[in-house]
């Protein structure tokens, strides 16, 4: 499987979002590209659809595309339902409980985005997360005041509890 990342020459270095989702979304996604592409390739984009100089935000849309097994048409808006997979899928190959996609959805529209799928079963799919008016720009003014926050977190002691049937988590 070739890995492909195309990021456009104009994309901003910096962008303030939420890293925890925006990571979650993009594990998501490219764990079920990983999961039904046996062969050819996945590709990560990432490009501006808008951007305002004079306010410093931009629409960006992200995509997921692979070459896997596709999805069905009338299965595309099903495949965001909790617990649900598609149809006709061999589950002993496949697994997954059915969460991923549903999950990544609340995640963009908790970041007031919108996902989408174009797919062609046997061909590939791409999945894609648009973003409105997004800021851009660096978090810090400078490299010594980016220093400084980074040495003043501090961490309380505390004592957490995990409750889990599977060791390794």
């Amino acid at each position: 499987i070739d890995f492909i990342i195309d990021i456009d020459n104009d994309f901003p270095n910096y962008l303030m979002l939420d890293e925890l989702r925006m990571r979650q979304v993009f594990f998501n996604l490219a764990g079920n590209a990983v999961k039904f592409t046996d062969n050819g390739f996945i590709k990560i984009s990432a490009k501006l659809e808008a951007f305002s100089a004079m306010e410093d935000y931009a629409d960006i849309i992200f995509s997921v595309e692979d070459s896997g097994i596709g999805i069905n048409p009338d299965q595309k808006e099903a495949i965001f339902q909790s617990f649900t997979q598609e149809r006709g899928l061999d589950y002993y190959k496949y697994g997954g409980s059915g969460l991923g996609l549903a999950i990544t959805r609340r995640l963009v529209e908790i970041m007031d985005g919108v996902i989408s799928v174009e797919s062609v079963p046997g061909k590939g799919s791409r999945f894609s997360v648009s973003l409105k008016n997004v800021q851009i720009g660096s978090p810090y003014q400078n490299d010594s005041e980016r220093d400084d926050k980074m040495f003043s977190i501090c961490f309380r002691k505390s004592t957490i509890m995990v409750v889990d049937d599977i060791d390794s988590n």
